[in-house]
């Protein structure tokens, strides 16, 4: 797995040792970067994080069902974003496995659970790739 984002996952390690949950970090740094529009923005703003989810999992697959309605069709956005977030789920799965820290339920609580703030800069990283692409 290529990582090609080094400065988004310093954003990202940056805005987490801040305090920063990992939803709220990947939602503000696809702002920053203009990849969605202000009204997607503000629904994603608004949404946040539901526990017992990885946020940071949660946020991307918000995120690229946004980016993907609206840049494609409505009927083939959906496919599109469903088969970009499976991709990105198995690549952030095959560098879990790998020996790098875990992601679950925990990282919903930040403050507890140390590895998130390893996993959300990935997620970030491959989000991007996964955009950039479509």
């Amino acid at each position: 797995m290529d990582l090609h984002f080094p400065k988004a996952r310093l954003f990202a390690y940056d805005k987490l040792t801040a305090g920063h949950g990992c939803f709220s970090v990947l939602v503000q740094a696809v702002a920053d970067a203009g990849l969605i529009s202000e009204d997607s923005l503000a629904e994603l703003k608004d949404e946040n994080q539901q526990i017992g989810q990885c946020g940071s999992l949660q946020a991307a697959r918000k995120i690229i069902q946004a980016y993907m309605s609206e840049r494609h069709h409505e009927d083939s956005a959906s496919a599109f974003a469903e088969a970009a977030f499976n991709e990105l789920k198995s690549q952030v799965d095959a560098w879990q496995k790998s020996g790098n820290p875990g992601y679950g339920p925990e990282c919903a609580e930040y403050q507890t659970y140390f590895p998130c703030r390893d996993t959300a800069p990935i997620v970030l990283d491959l989000l991007l790739q996964k955009t950039m692409r479509h």
